[in-house]
């Protein structure tokens, strides 16, 4: 079994920045084949519901798992959530992670940059994570052999 979570900070523009990247994020999914591999896909929100604008109920195999306010708790609650399912799912499945890079700056150039660094290290070379999963127990693209530190995307088994 394969899910993905995805950590969705909802942006200061009434969250109409977060629907956009959401959406490609979506797109970028199915194109690449990864969204048929998937059993579903976990979307923890951050910050104020009101301006939430994604209608995760109209995509396919999306659940939304849960919400939080704190906008200073950035990543943990997605982790947190990760953290929790883990416990209870069997040792073969395999986690993908992915978030909405940067939506909170609203830099447009350093969010597209580091959304394709991610889509092309999790979404496009899926197939790679999902192997390499099964002799490690996560990868990523700043993950290193030799240093036990995980930055960035990442899956984890």
């Amino acid at each position: 079994m394969n899910i993905c979570y995805i950590h969705y900070m909802i942006s200061k523009d009434e969250g109409k920045y977060s629907d956009e990247i959401f959406c490609d994020i979506y797109d970028q999914i199915e194109k690449s084949g990864l969204l048929e591999k998937l059993s579903q896909i976990k979307v923890v929100t951050l910050g104020n519901q009101k301006n939430l604008k994604t209608d995760f109920s109209k995509y396919s195999k999306v659940f939304h798992a849960n919400h939080n306010n704190d906008l200073l708790s950035f990543e943990f609650p997605t982790l947190k959530q990760i953290s929790n399912d883990a416990n209870q799912l069997d040792d073969n499945t395999c986690i993908l992670y992915l978030h909405l890079k940067n939506v909170s700056n609203q830099k447009r150039e350093s969010t597209e940059a580091w959304k394709k660094r991610m889509l092309d290290c999790v979404v496009h070379n899926h197939e790679v994570c999902i192997d390499k999963l099964k002799t490690y127990n996560a990868v990523g693209t700043e993950y290193c052999d030799t240093i036990p530190k995980i930055n960035g995307e990442f899956s984890i088994t």
